[in-house]
């Protein structure tokens, strides 16, 4: 079984682990870190638009037309969004298996998992993208994307020097080139 050495000058980012494993080749578990302003402006948003939620929704179900039914559904549908935004973002760990043929990607959120295989001779290529901080958006972040028979995203929203590590590593992996953002 081959042992994979970890060539790159740059130290691990936090929230990523590098395990040594029997069966794999090797295995990096992460657990998402940093983007706390981020965070904790759609906690700030979520405080705030629920209590609007809950006001309005009297009103509008007393006017009794079809399209005040729909304004609260969408409206709840957008904190429900952030919702699912805050609990990945908080509690989201993903774990790289690599053996000899494939990676795995296991994410897990809370009770949930699940997770996706590609196959080594498949990967094309490892691509990192920016993903926030253009137009409007204030929060500049970026992707991780392996490009095989079809495109898996990896991780998304993160700072910098995550997605450029893991990328670096999946690419020397695979032996592919890697594009960076």
């Amino acid at each position: 079984m081959n042992q994979f050495r970890y060539q790159f000058n740059q130290p691990i980012p936090n929230g990523f682990t590098l395990i040594a494993s029997g069966y794999y080749e090797f295995v990096i578990k992460y657990k998402r870190t940093g983007m706390g302003c981020m965070n904790a402006f759609l906690i700030v948003c979520l405080v705030l638009w629920l209590p609007f939620c809950l006001l309005i929704l009297p009103f509008l179900l007393n006017l009794r037309a079809w399209l005040f039914i729909v304004i609260p559904l969408f409206m709840w549908g957008f904190a429900i969004g952030f919702i699912y935004l805050i609990i990945y973002s908080l509690f989201c760990q993903k774990t790289f298996y690599f053996d000899d043929n494939n990676l795995t990607i296991e994410t897990k959120i809370l009770v949930l998992r699940w997770e996706q295989k590609v196959q080594k001779n498949f990967i094309k290529s490892v691509i990192q993208i920016q993903d926030g901080g253009e137009d409007e958006d204030s929060f500049p972040s970026w992707g991780l994307n392996v490009e095989a028979n079809k495109q898996v995203s990896v991780i998304y929203r993160q700072p910098y020097e995550k997605s450029h590590w893991l990328g670096q590593i999946i690419a020397e992996w695979a032996k592919v080139d890697f594009i960076k953002s």
